[in-house]
């Protein structure tokens, strides 16, 4: 018979358990368990190895890393825009146009068959204006810009104009007119959108950059089509065909399906800044895609 109960066997059983009871205790439970089944069974019970509870730790992991990897792209793609919209502040401001002083020599005019000519070749200028006023009186402005006065980049410009004889022509210039031709009025009426027609003369460029990022997005369709299977290289070849695909949304957004420019430098450099936010959005966009189809792909095999 046990000396003692198992009231206080089950007391000490931790105690036991855990190698932590004196040796005095350990010699009266070991005589109590070798006559009783229940405590043996309760001893076992505790000294039993549990099997370990499987914890999926790398899950708040993994959607942590993907919660700092979104909102550093978020950081970049905010960066990004401020320093494409800085740049383009900067770079419309160096391509704004100025009228320039009159000096002489700075347009000739060649008359021939009721027309005449109206010609600038300088070293600072870029283009020019030329309109007929309501009082019969010919005006004629050169333009330059910050950007040209300092690169002294060289333009040659010339227009054409209704010519009679002895037409009055003045020079606008950004403080004053000068009389260059015929007799001189008592009072100069510049028109009002005069000053509107101080631009380059018109091109057809953008149109011609507009029709290779068509053939650009084409020519990437291609091997996007036969490697879609192959991530890495589908991958790269999405982030290279949005680049035409950017520019084609930013010249829709600027210039609709208009082709011809008469200011090349300001409206190539809006499609440009339009075309880089649309592309860092897009890029943003597939990166979100992708974040959400790893989710549902892991929620599935979890299952």
């Amino acid at each position: 018979m046990s000396r003692i109960d198992c009231a206080v066997v089950r007391d000490v059983l931790p105690l036991y358990a855990e190698n932590m009871a004196s040796e005095e205790t350990r010699r009266l439970v070991d005589e109590h368990l070798a006559g009783c089944q229940d405590c043996r069974n309760l001893l076992e019970d505790m000294t039993a190895e549990e099997e370990p509870v499987r914890v999926d730790d790398a899950g708040p992991l993994k959607r942590l890393k993907r919660k700092m990897v979104r909102k550093r792209i978020g950081i970049g793609l905010f960066v990004a825009v401020i320093l494409v919209i800085f740049g383009d502040s900067v770079y419309g401001y160096a391509t704004s146009f100025e009228l320039v002083p009159y000096s002489p020599g700075i347009v000739t005019l060649n008359k021939s068959d009721g027309e005449m000519f109206v010609c600038n070749e300088d070293h600072h200028t870029l283009g020019m204006a030329v309109m007929k006023g309501p009082d019969d009186v010919l005006y004629v402005g050169v333009t330059t810009t910050p950007w040209t006065r300092i690169t002294g980049n060289v333009s040659y410009a010339c227009a054409t104009a209704p010519y009679r004889n002895d037409m009055t022509v003045y020079y606008v210039g950004p403080a004053e007119n000068t009389l260059i031709n015929g007799p001189a009025v008592s009072e100069i009426a510049v028109p009002d959108n005069f000053y509107s027609q101080v631009r380059d003369l018109p091109r057809q460029t953008l149109g011609h950059l507009l029709f290779i990022a068509l053939a650009a997005m084409v020519v990437l369709a291609v091997p996007l089509v036969i490697f879609r299977n192959r991530p890495r290289v589908r991958l790269w070849l999405e982030r290279i065909i949005l680049v035409p695909v950017s520019y084609i949304v930013g010249h829709l957004c600027v210039k609709g399906f208009t082709l011809v420019t008469t200011s090349f430098d300001r409206e190539l450099s809006l499609i440009t800044m339009v075309a880089t936010v649309v592309y860092l959005l897009a890029l943003l966009g597939l990166h979100l895609y992708r974040v959400r189809k790893d989710r549902i792909l892991t929620q599935r095999e979890i299952q």
